[in-house]
């Protein structure tokens, strides 16, 4: 009783502060639409006891005894209906509690999903035949979920509601909202509109596609045109560099820009390309040329006299580097407002100069350098920022797992970074796989032993990598991440396209065909067919003892096999609702695998397998 009053209050207190008005969470509604009744309140009524069966482990035997009264039903078929622009208040009371829901998409491109309150909450919504569309755990306030997917209007749709501890308990209220998607309208400006060759042009626009892709295409009369492609932010705003080139022809180059998702095209912008000047670089601060950290940008001294003139910007304080390469002896001077900071003749590779300094953060510094003596020649200049945190494994073992994931993004934060990414293809045929940005990557897409199969530079557009392969269904793969430069850093979006097609079991049937998953947090998975046995594999990534677990509707049975296959542990109802549960005390860097079945014979059903480090 005190948990109903709490949860009417809770109610009272949202629809007071002019939030959606709620549904009454304490009974399962029908259908809105006009004219249909509500129905009766439904009981929970638990699940079939397998009481009577032997069964060939030594967990706990079933007693057979269903939950008591459920809120909201356990089960996908009998979710509590509710409509966008409504919410529902929804009790979790430990023990596991799982509580379904249902809903009709509106008109609207995109759909808000989210729980509110102080229960850390973790959803999942699923499509009409129980398919997994998105999942989240902490995107909302306070440990909410909260998800926002571009759902099919008219169509039916499933929210999943569990506690991130399976033995926590709470009040909640889930939120159906339908959205609006930004409007479209790609724009963008040239900056500068008339350019020296061998100078960048940098390209601004607004009105893409949230984290779509968009293409500039560069054209002049009988010239080649020139395509690059960059990726739009969550606001829809996106950046380029068109890097002209010395030999760039002199006259006009008319640049449009197209979502590709939308395939608006925006209106054309003019750049004017001059003949390259004889000096490269100019020979005053106040001409100095802008570059970007992280790439190195080539230099000339022309003439015994010649200096050239370089700024950029710093975006973080700390340790950054500045330094040449090649067989000029070169020295390098760093200034800030018109102050020489410090200056530096052969600290570097080969009589090249080498600055490390400590640097302020949104600074605009510059570099002079000139020649050692009268010599002249060519040199590479580069300025890299202090490292940043590593966003992914630098190893197989460590590697960020692909889910349902199809793109990505990431950094190469300092010199000799390598980012590794791993996935289970789902179909069989040619996959795609590609970088883009105006980070110089390098890629090698490799076995699960670690055996290079295929590698690119430059293949892609603008300096980026790609790959096109033939991937084999059930297989695991892993896709490393460099910087063409030993030096250079900078980040990147990484794309993976599959071929068409359904996969025909969710999970291979064997340890050779185990589908990938990271150490931690929960994967679905579905027993389709009787028999069906779903097999994953992972790292753990340290030692410790490890617990790996199931939560369902269903009889699960378990067991922990090593990279060899054999078997470490098994359990079928040491878990809560007749799930299996192990703890195993696992190493650090080596691969385990997971097996996954149904007790007894005849049966099918839905299910999330669970990883705990310790």
């Amino acid at each position: 009783m005190d948990r109903l009053l709490a949860s009417g209050a809770l109610v009272l207190m949202m629809t007071a502060c002019g939030q959606m008005e709620p549904l009454d969470g304490n009974r399962i509604t029908g259908g809105f639409d006009a004219g249909a009744g509500a129905v009766e309140p439904v009981a929970d009524a638990g699940v079939v006891t397998d009481a009577g069966d032997t069964k060939p482990d030594t967990g706990p035997a079933d007693t057979g005894i269903p939950r008591p009264s459920d809120d909201h039903s356990d089960s996908r078929v009998g979710g509590s209906r509710l409509s966008p622009g409504q919410g529902i208040a929804g009790l979790l009371d430990g023990d596991s509690d799982s509580d379904w829901f249902v809903f009709t998409a509106g008109v609207a491109d995109l759909h808000r999903v989210e729980t509110r309150g102080q229960t850390d909450t973790k959803c999942g919504l699923y499509d009409a035949d129980g398919e997994p569309v998105a999942d989240d755990d902490d995107s909302g306030d306070a440990l909410n979920c909260r998800m926002e997917q571009a759902l099919v209007s008219g169509a039916d749709y499933y929210v999943q509601v569990e506690h991130f501890s399976a033995s926590g308990t709470g009040d909640y209220m889930l939120f159906i909202e339908a959205i609006s998607a930004p409007s479209v309208a790609p724009e963008f400006s040239a900056d500068p509109l008339r350019v020296a060759a061998g100078e960048p042009v940098n390209l601004t626009g607004t009105g893409f596609t949230a984290m779509g892709s968009a293409r500039f295409v560069v054209s002049s009369g009988g010239l080649q045109p020139i395509e690059l492609e960059a990726v739009a932010g969550e606001d829809g705003s996106v950046t380029a560099v068109w890097q002209t080139a010395r030999s760039t022809r002199a006259g006009a180059f008319r640049i449009e820009a197209t979502d590709q998702a939308s395939g608006l095209t925006s209106r054309s912008v003019e750049v004017t390309v001059t003949t390259a000047p004889v000096d490269d670089h100019a020979d005053e601060r106040a001409g100095a040329t802008g570059i970007r950290t992280g790439r190195f940008t080539p230099g000339e001294i022309h003439e015994s006299n010649d200096v050239d003139w370089f700024r950029f910007r710093t975006q973080s304080a700390g340790q950054w580097v500045i330094s040449t390469r090649g067989e000029l002896d070169t020295t390098c001077a760093l200034y800030l407002a018109g102050e020489e900071v410090t200056n530096d003749d052969d600290s570097g590779d080969a009589l090249n100069c080498r600055i490390e300094r400590s640097l302020q953060a949104n600074r605009d510094y510059f570099v002079k350098v000139e020649s050692f003596g009268t010599r002249t020649g060519n040199y590479e200049l580069v300025v890299v920022p202090p490292p940043t945190p590593d966003d992914h494994g630098n190893t197989i073992e460590t590697s960020s797992v692909l889910g349902s994931e199809t793109s990505t993004s990431g950094s190469i934060g300092s010199a000799g970074d390598v980012d590794v990414f791993g996935f289970t293809a789902q179909f069989t045929g040619v996959y795609q796989l590609r970088t883009v940005g105006i980070s110089d990557t390098m890629c090698r897409l490799l076995s699960l032993r670690g055996a290079e199969l295929d590698s690119d530079d430059n293949s892609g557009i603008l300096w980026n990598c790609e790959i096109e392969r033939r991937l084999d269904a059930g297989t695991t793969y892993f896709f490393a991440i460099s910087h063409s430069d030993a030096e250079g850093t900078g980040s990147y979006w990484f794309f993976l396209s599959a071929p068409e097609g359904s996969p025909s079991d969710d999970h291979g049937n064997g340890v050779s065909a185990a589908t990938l998953i990271g150490d931690h947090g929960s994967t679905p998975g579905v027993i389709e067919l009787d028999g069906d046995r779903d097999y994953f594999h992972f790292f753990a990534s340290r030692d410790g003892d490890w617990t790996i677990e199931t939560s369902s509707d269903v009889d699960t049975v378990c067991q922990l096999l090593s990279d060899e296959g054999a078997q470490i542990a098994s359990n079928d109802d040491a878990g809560d609702d007749r799930n299996c549960r192990m703890t195993a005390r696992l190493v650090g860097g080596t691969r385990y695998a997971v097996e996954v079945r149904l007790f007894g014979a005849g049966r099918t059903g839905a299910y999330r397998l669970r990883l705990t480090p310790p």
